[in-house]
């Protein structure tokens, strides 16, 4: 299992890329129907490989599509503290099963916080402040200065 799942997504290209369109398009197709709220700033450059910020957020969409139908979605993309991060938050139920007991192990989540560690970064579920639901925080390493940043876009995606 190990050998397909992390040596199967090698080699690995790690540089220099823009986030912010990566999450744009992952959201749009990986979307699974959902209304998702996004506030991404223009650009974000970071260093990394684009294939670890996909699977991430891919896992962190269909964990809520499975733990969360129905709840509002927001992601959120900027520059903070020197470093890129990127935030999905849901309004479901606070408590999410895993384990043996639910059928899931967990698994894609544990594969992206190793992957993003190894490039430096990291990805946290806590409680949403809001009340409800989860928020995922991703943390990149950024590249560039942080000039380069343009202002967040802000929009309403529906159902892709």
């Amino acid at each position: 299992m190990r050998t397909l799942l992390v040596e199967g997504l090698e080699p690995r290209a790690v540089g220099h890329y823009d986030a912010a369109p990566l999450i744009r398009e992952t959201l749009l197709v990986y979307s699974f129907g959902a209304e998702i709220r996004t506030e991404v700033a223009r650009s974000l450059p970071v260093r990394g490989d684009p294939s670890t910020l996909r699977h991430t957020l891919v896992n962190l969409l269909v964990n809520c599509a499975a733990h969360a139908p129905g709840s509002d979605l927001t992601v959120t993309g900027s520059r903070e503290d020197g470093a890129v991060t990127v935030r999905v938050a849901d309004s479901g139920p606070r408590t999410r099963a895993s384990g043996p007991r639910s059928g899931r192990r967990g698994i894609g989540l544990a594969l992206s916080r190793r992957l993003l560690a190894e490039e430096g970064g990291s990805v946290e579920l806590v409680a949403n402040a809001a009340g409800r639901g989860h928020v995922a925080e991703v943390r990149l390493v950024a590249a560039g200065r942080p000039g380069e940043v343009g202002p967040p876009e802000s929009g309403r995606d529906r159902d892709r």
